[in-house]
This record gives C-alpha cells, sequence and structure tokens, in this order.
C-alpha cells in the first residue's frame, strides 16, 4: 500500500495529486460542531431543570389559587353607619361556618356620625348638645336605627327643655341626655294625621329591648295606659323618646 507518510492510503495517485485540507478550512466545522454541541447542552439543561422544577410550580400555583379562594363571604350588605344589622355569616377555608358580629354590633354609632347623616336634621341647640358628647349612647343607637328607614328631624335633646317632666316633680331624661323629641318624619310634621308618623311610632314598639326606649310618646298612645308609650296636649306634635336610668 502507498502512503504518504502521514498514514493516508494514496492509492494509485502520487502524493503530489492529494489535496490536503488545511486547518483554516476545518475550524469552521470544529466550531460549528462545538456551537451545536452547547446548544444541545442548554436544551437538554434547560429540559432537566423543567421536569425538576415542574412539580414545585404546580404546588406554588396550587397554593396561591388555595390563598384566593380560601375565604368566601356570605354576608349581608354594609349597611349605613349606626344601623342595627343582624349579624353576617363569614366562611372560611372550604365552607366552615363561622358568625361574626355585624359592623354596628361590633361598633356603635357615634355622635360624629350621626352629625355628618344627610338623613337627620337638627335644631343649633340638638346640633350642639351632640357634638359636646353629652348625649346617651342608646339616644344615638336609637336615631341610628330610625335612620334607616326615615328621614327625621330632631328638635330637643338636653339644651332647651325644662328639667322636669311637665305638670310634675319628675326629673325629664331629657336632662340627662336620654331623651329626644322628633319634630319631622319623612317630611311630614308629626301629628295624628301623618302616616309617616305612625309608621315610625309603630316601628319603634317593635324594636329590640336592648334598643326600644322605655319612653315613647306621640299622637298616639300604642301600647296602653300601663306601658311605655303615652299621648297627651304636649306630645301631640313631636315624638318624645327616652331612657330612664
Amino acid at each position: 500500500m502507498k502512503t504518504d507518510g502521514t498514514g493516508l492510503d494514496l492509492g494509485d495517485r502520487s502524493p503530489s495529486d492529494v489535496v490536503r485540507p488545511q486547518a483554516s478550512t476545518l475550524l469552521p466545522r470544529i466550531r460549528l460542531s462545538r456551537g451545536v454541541y452547547r446548544r444541545r447542552r442548554s436544551v437538554v439543561a434547560l429540559t432537566l431543570i423543567t421536569l425538576v422544577s415542574a412539580p414545585w410550580l404546580r404546588q406554588t400555583t396550587d397554593a396561591a389559587d388555595a390563598a384566593t379562594t380560601a375565604v368566601s363571604v356570605s354576608a349581608t350588605p354594609v349597611r349605613a353607619a349606626g344601623a342595627l344589622a343582624g349579624p353576617a355569616i363569614v366562611r372560611v377555608n372550604a365552607g366552615t361556618p363561622r358568625t361574626v358580629p355585624s359592623t354596628v354590633e361590633a361598633r356603635p354609632s357615634t355622635a360624629l356620625e350621626l352629625l355628618a347623616n344627610s338623613r337627620l336634621t337638627l335644631s343649633e341647640s340638638a346640633r350642639a348638645d351632640l357634638a359636646a358628647g353629652t348625649v346617651d349612647s342608646r339616644i344615638i343607637a336609637v336615631l341610628a336605627r330610625i335612620l334607616m328607614k326615615h328621614r327625621v328631624e330632631v328638635s330637643t335633646l338636653i339644651t332647651g327643655h325644662g328639667r322636669f317632666v311637665r305638670g310634675t316633680t319628675k326629673v325629664s331624661n331629657h336632662v340627662g341626655g336620654r331623651a329626644a323629641d322628633i319634630v319631622s318624619v319623612d317630611g311630614q310634621d308629626v301629628s295624628s294625621s301623618s302616616s309617616a308618623t305612625r309608621a315610625l311610632m309603630d316601628e319603634l314598639f317593635s324594636f329590640p329591648e336592648s334598643v326600644r326606649p322605655t319612653e315613647i310618646g306621640g299622637p298616639w298612645d300604642l301600647d296602653g295606659s300601663d306601658g311605655v308609650g303615652f299621648t297627651d296636649s304636649g306630645h301631640a306634635t313631636h315624638v318624645h323618646l327616652g331612657y330612664d336610668d
């Protein structure tokens, strides 16, 4: 066998007939082969990373979805400040019910909230009494409940009322900030011909005992002479709400 001294088989050719590839022509092929190798290695590495991390990604996504949907609320709509709503039901974690107090039960209405309530009209003296913080919290609560359904005008809270109940020596609940006089209901002046006044007084007697006034005076005595309701000429033109000590 005839060779060129490097081990290359020349066959019938002479060494001068053989064209040997130059290093410069081999380098691009070598570089190309290395590039392909690097790309293939990157693909393999990316595939391995994806396979390894896929379960973790699924767990993370599931956890995020669970956190988003863990709490669903089924509750009565939030009502106006001071509204005495029933308890709301909050469902937590897969529908487990838990009863929590409503906003009003958790935090009673304040005098400042009444002052800002557009459904309430106050005389100058009544507004000053509320702003001074001397009005009983029960009066604030019952007015807030009334304002859920009605627009009312209050003429007297403390200032401007006599010390004693007219014609008696009994100290009026107005003196202690425990009474309010309403002179208008839903745009109607309080009178025996006012349907809005009658509706309000009927509702007052249906209030829970914890909220219902111990004195409800007006154009009608709706629960008889021995109850909390009363009427006389002095209360024919306003609804009196009061609480005893």
